[in-house]
């Protein structure tokens, strides 16, 4: 035998022969089990890309289920597709990687040619080093009914025959002439949605709550997603910054009630409806607060909950593409000392009213008394 096969063949001898020993310790003699480990310990298992090796002669069995590349002397590839067994002479062997994709999966193919392919499963594909420089398996992307994706796609580079719609633009060509073309389109639910090789998806990155922060704390590209929800949504802002008559710095928090009227007119417009919305209420707010004193500001504090205070917002909505259906006052916030002397005040107010009250009640029931003893004289 060669030194090869003749060091695997002492190797297979000795694992068997401590199996056996390890069966016999543990009060079995089943020399069945034994083999079926000896199998096992010898390579019985499915093989993967890891499995790669330089064998002078000898042979190799390819199980249902494997795919082996092998390259000859001559540097000739070949794939064996199993069940078979193949006898080898001077050649190196690697078994492939398997990839599997279910009915909710599709594998992604890049060739070493450059080109991309998207298949959709059930589908199950070995990776050949000869022609793929990967394969991936990704899911498909599940949609609600009240959910949607804008997907684009690049067309074949063609002569100009049309001017660019309002879903689709055109990008400079390296070749003169031609103009290659992107199409935008929505996917809406519900749907499971595959993507091909030449599509890929619009992400959003709008403005979202601070990280560690309170509800109406917002940054930008603090939201990031791709399935745009359709369904009426709350936008909680703090406007901080806002300065009333008297030099008063204040906090006004708002909740805001919108929705997406037109979605094409906002990817059209806007990359950050939230951020634009955000803008037009803060400059709405401090135009609002600048010309009123605080306490006037408190006094009025209910207009804050009326369209009509805010014409930028209202004016900015429609633009981008988004209907503003209410907008709710959540209170106010200023400096700590500010704050508490106007709850000090406040409570001095309500003791003083109470104490008023009291004390009316007081004299009614005096007079009440005065009078029926003049009436019993």
């Amino acid at each position: 035998l060669p030194e090869i096969h003749r060091t695997e063949y002492v190797l297979s001898t000795c694992t068997l022969a401590l199996v056996i020993i390890g069966q016999v310790l543990d009060g079995t003699k089943d020399v069945g089990i034994a083999l079926q480990y000896l199998a096992m310990a010898r390579g019985g298992d499915f093989r993967d890309g890891s499995y790669r090796k330089r064998v002078w002669f000898g042979k190799r069995t390819v199980k249902e289920g494997e795919v082996c590349a092998i390259w000859n002397i001559r540097g000739e590839h070949k794939l064996v597709v199993g069940p078979r067994r193949r006898y080898i002479f001077m050649s190196d062997v690697r078994f492939l990687d398997r990839y599997t994709a279910d009915q909710s999966e599709y594998l992604v193919i890049n060739h070493l040619s450059g080109e991309k392919e998207h298949r959709r499963g059930p589908i199950v594909m070995h990776m050949d080093p000869v022609h793929h420089r990967s394969l991936s398996v990704q899911k498909g992307v599940a949609l609600e009914n009240f959910e949607a994706l804008v997907v684009y796609r690049e067309l074949p580079p063609q002569m100009p025959t049309r001017s660019p719609s309002s879903t689709s633009s055109a990008k400079p060509s390296a070749a003169p002439g031609l103009h290659p073309e992107v199409e935008r389109r929505v996917v809406r639910g519900p749907t499971l949605f595959f993507p091909d090789a030449s599509e890929w998806i619009h992400e959003f990155s709008w403005h979202g709550q601070a990280p560690n922060g309170e509800l109406g704390d917002k940054q930008p590209k603090a939201l990031n997603f791709s399935k745009l929800n359709l369904t009426p949504k709350q936008l909680y802002v703090d406007v901080k910054g806002a300065r009333t008559s008297d030099d008063t710095a204040v906090a006004i928090s708002l909740m805001v009630f919108w929705r997406i009227a037109d979605l094409d007119c906002m990817l059209n417009t806007t990359q950050d409806p939230t951020g634009d919305m955000i803008n037009a209420l803060s400059a709405d707010v401090m135009a609002w607060a600048a010309p009123r004193t605080y306490e006037e500001v408190l006094a009025q504090s209910s207009a804050l909950c009326e369209l009509i205070t805010f014409p930028i917002l209202t004016q900015r909505a429609p633009a981008i593409g988004v209907s503003i259906d209410k907008v709710v006052y959540r209170g106010l916030k200023t400096s700590s000392h500010l704050q508490q002397m106007h709850n000090d005040a406040a409570e001095n107010a309500t003791k003083l009213r109470l104490e008023a009250a009291v004390a009316e009640q007081r004299e009614r029931h005096l007079d009440m008394e005065a009078r029926h003893s003049s009436e019993r004289e």
